[in-house]
């Protein structure tokens, strides 16, 4: 079962009527296991991939043709978000997935900020400015 919590000051309480019904099938008292994660920002995942394709889209030369999805792999493995995979034939390395199910809003964020410093080495625009341009590629 997935229930959504606001955290207020005296703690947490359920988010909206479903997820009060879904808590009273607890009692009170009675102990409860949870993960407690920040919900991923729809909105940052979509400036996520316009950072991804406002700097493809100005790649100098120098990478060569290559497709925004492998762009976004390599830049993400170059900000340090890879996981190592060994085989009997040898290793290699592949991107960390950035899917919902997989990060929470404060792994994404981390990953936002370093990929977008990678991409600043490649391009040297002003971060500020930077994400002012990206409300266009969103």
């Amino acid at each position: 079962m997935e229930v959504y919590f606001i955290k207020i000051e005296k703690g947490i309480v359920p988010a909206c009527d479903s997820d009060y019904d879904a808590m009273k099938r607890f009692k009170n008292g009675e102990p409860i296991k949870a993960i407690i994660t920040k919900p991923r920002n729809y909105e940052f995942h979509k400036k996520f991939f316009a950072l991804i394709r406002c700097i493809h889209h100005n790649l100098p030369e120098s990478w060569g043709k290559c497709s925004e999805n492998s762009f976004r792999k390599v830049i993400t493995m170059r900000a340090g978000f890879f996981n190592v995979v060994k085989t009997d034939r040898g290793e290699w390395q592949e991107p960390v997935s950035i899917s919902f199910a997989n990060m929470d809003n404060l792994e994404f964020e981390e990953v936002y900020n370093k990929v977008l410093d990678e991409c600043l080495k490649i391009i040297p625009f002003d971060r500020q400015d930077l994400e002012k341009e990206l409300i266009e590629f969103m």
